[in-house]
């Protein structure tokens, strides 16, 4: 996945908003998104339909019945001006490779059986001008790394891999690095950090034990010049148990050190979610049991979404508020539109604002304290000369 550079900011100010609570297609989890062609692609996840939006919102199916199998577990990326998959679990586990070149319509077999075999789990992504299939499982849990610039032919990379073998892990590109993070050995899961600066010959680990909790099935993303951590199954106390996930976390030092930047999102818990940036802004989709679509939206300090800023009475703005009876605008009058509000964006809207309101008031009490301590200061410097001059 290609790291998304943007302005660094702090996310006090983001808040999630619910794009839809229930998109075209359908629920699906473990499925693959992408972005080509200025759109958002969503391609199976237990199925093998294509679907596209602009905006996260409204979606078209590109075709109910791709050429591949259906099928979960799998990875995909955009090179070359294609959409490629790769493997994953169908009725049985899979090691063929597909790409089409026209939006997802017709899909083109590439390979019957690529040389890496059947997989799931597997992460795939693009660096230094080749496609990359990272880890994944077949008949045991692996750490082997293939690169290939056509899809057909792939080079086994021999080298120093550190990590165990995995799959339902992270994969991502930050800055001139690859990274592996977090994912699931069996009876092991991890929240370890992993980076190569060569192309994934050698490795070394960020960390062992990340500040999120070890988990699988969560979605690792590049934005805002930072890596994120969402979602994803985590190891319960009991034997065999476990728990998904709702949290998000960021680093901006390349995985060594994180931030929860959401003790739990406004996002029910889930794994298997999928993660994508268009034209600068954060999507989490799907996952276990949903279909929905959320967004990460800046909201600046003081400004709630929805509300109107008011003047204060008595205070003009230099524009007349309201126009004199029987004197024509010149403008027609347009209908006011209310925006949709959700009861969800409504709690978002109104916690912005009673954070704001609250951060208000303590530095209004600051203010008075501080008039109050020059006030008493004063008086007592008047007493004392007052004294002084009855002496």
């Amino acid at each position: 996945m290609k790291a998304n550079i943007n302005t660094h900011r702090s996310l006090s100010s983001f808040t999630w908003t619910e794009v839809t609570n229930a998109a075209s297609w359908s629920v699906r989890g473990n499925a693959q998104v992408v972005v080509y062609d200025n759109k958002i692609y969503i391609m199976g996840g237990g199925t093998n339909d294509v679907w596209s939006s602009a905006d996260g919102a409204t979606w078209n199916q590109v075709t109910g019945s791709a050429s591949w199998s259906s099928r979960s577990l799998f990875a995909s990326v955009v090179y070359n001006n294609k959409i490629y998959i790769f493997g994953g679990q169908a009725s049985l586990r899979v090691g063929d490779v597909y790409s089409s070149d026209d939006s997802g319509v017709t899909w083109n077999q590439v390979s019957a059986l690529a040389s890496w075999g059947t997989r799931q789990g597997h992460s795939a992504l693009v660096y230094d001008n080749k496609m990359y299939i990272i880890g994944g499982a077949g008949s045991s849990y692996l750490n082997t790394i293939y690169t290939s610039t056509d899809g057909a032919s792939w080079t086994q990379i021999s080298g120093s891999i550190g990590w165990s073998g995995r799959n339902y892990h992270a994969c991502l590109v930050y800055g001139s690095k690859i990274y592996v993070m977090g994912g699931n050995s069996g009876a092991s899961v991890h929240n370890d950090v992993w980076h190569s600066i060569d192309g994934g010959v050698n490795w070394i680990e960020a960390t062992g034990s990340a500040g999120w909790s070890a988990r699988r099935g969560h979605t690792g993303i590049v934005y805002d010049n930072k890596i994120y951590i969402m979602g994803g199954w985590t190891v319960g106390s009991d034997v065999g148990g476990g728990v998904s996930l709702n949290d998000v976390w960021t680093s901006s030092d390349g995985g060594v050190n994180w931030i929860q930047a959401f003790v739990a999102a406004d996002w029910n818990i889930r794994s298997g979610l999928s993660s994508v940036v268009l034209d600068s802004q954060l999507y989490v989709m799907g996952g276990g049991g949903v279909n929905d679509v959320w967004a990460l939206i800046d909201q600046p300090t003081g400004e709630p979404t929805g509300q109107p800023t008011t003047q204060p009475t008595g205070e003009p703005t230099g524009h007349p508020t309201t126009q004199p009876t029987g004197e024509p605008t010149g403008q027609p009058t347009q209908p006011t539109s209310q925006p949709t509000t959700t009861p969800k964006t409504f709690r978002n809207s109104v916690q912005q604002h009673v954070g704001d309101v609250s951060s208000q008031v303590m530095e209004d009490m600051a203010t008075v304290q501080e008039g109050m301590k020059s006030g008493i200061k004063g008086l007592k410097y008047a007493l004392k000369e007052l004294f002084h001059r009855e002496l």
